[in-house]
């Protein structure tokens, strides 16, 4: 046998050995691909941790993701990632496009005949202007209104019906002899001016005299409290007292304010400067920055309406109505 011959045989007896000492495992082909699909999942979950657009991302991502931002009229969002943060400024606590709020309106009783038309045509240009709700009371939208009286005790039913079965972040509530005078400025900016926290549910003005507080102009926030309030404050109509007490259902959450049996220290806001939220006719407080024009307590009805026309006149720009 040639040396070539003996090599070639010897590597030959060579490659047959290690083929019987080490076969070959039947499901080779299937555990490569199982290896193979793991491989691909953690590449991908990788890549979705720090893909930001990747739904991963949102679900189980460390990062806080923040609100979503409309990118375009269509509705396309993009989602981006920040840190936590503790801050309590309401625009970035709500969503960055809106605050979802409300106005709620209602101008019931023959003192407000005369002015019913221009006070909801002022709310009606607000709304519009900012794009938000407005629900107004009557026997449509508040069957018993006719049972309420004073009909001043309507405006916590209405508040928690509309609380109770409607979505919205916080309400504004304006009484009829109330004019809304910045018609630019957002409720986003009025109560983030106002220094409105996390905490406060319910925001109004002080008030004059044995008053401690206003509610002609009132914010309340959606939440169980808010709502816990004001069915306590309505239960107080009980009272005959209570009922027919000259500040209505102003005086019932005036006692559950001084009673603070249930934090309304803590939740409800007064606002020390009136005038920045709801600035008194009378009182003549009136400015440039002011929110809202209020005239409580104006007696001499035909004065009283002149008055009120006028000041919705200088508001609209003598844009006036009948």
């Amino acid at each position: 046998m040639t040396t070539v011959n003996m090599v070639a045989e010897t590597t030959l007896r060579s490659r047959l050995s290690v083929g019987r000492s080490l076969p070959l495992p039947r499901n080779r082909s299937i555990r490569q691909r199982a290896l193979a699909l793991t491989l691909v999942f953690v590449v991908i979950t990788s890549t979705a941790f720090t893909f930001q657009g990747f739904p991963f991302y949102t679900r189980f991502g460390s990062l806080r993701c923040s609100h979503a931002k409309r990118t375009d009229l269509r509705g396309d969002f993009k989602v981006t990632a920040s840190a936590p943060s503790t801050h309590t400024n309401l625009k970035q606590e709500s969503d960055p496009l809106k605050l979802n709020a409300a106005v709620v309106h209602y101008c019931g009783g023959e003192q407000y005949a005369n002015i019913a038309k221009l006070s909801h045509e002022n709310v009606k240009r607000y709304v519009t202007r900012h794009g938000l709700e407005l629900y107004v009371a009557n026997s449509t939208t508040f069957p018993t209104e006719a049972f309420l009286n004073p009909k001043a005790w309507l405006k916590l039913a209405f508040i928690l019906q509309i609380l109770n079965f409607h979505n919205h972040d916080w309400l504004l509530w304006l009484d009829c002899d109330a004019l809304i005078r910045n018609m630019d400025t957002s409720l986003e900016d009025v109560l983030d001016s106002l220094g409105v926290a996390q905490q406060h549910e319910i925001v109004v003005a002080k008030d004059i005299g044995q008053s401690p507080f206003n509610t002609g102009v009132m914010f309340i926030k959606k939440s169980e409290w808010s709502k816990q309030t004001l069915a306590r404050a309505l239960r107080l109509a009980g009272d005959t007292q209570v009922k027919e007490h000259p500040w209505w259902e102003q005086r019932a959450l005036h006692i559950l304010y001084n009673e603070n049996n249930h934090y309304e220290h803590t939740k409800l806001l007064i606002i020390e400067d009136r005038w920045r939220m709801n600035a008194f006719e009378g009182l003549m407080e009136e400015t440039n920055t002011s929110f809202v024009w209020h005239r409580p307590n104006c007696r001499e009805k035909p004065r009283c309406d002149d008055l009120f026309r006028k000041k919705f006149c200088e508001i609209h720009d003598n844009q006036c109505i009948d």
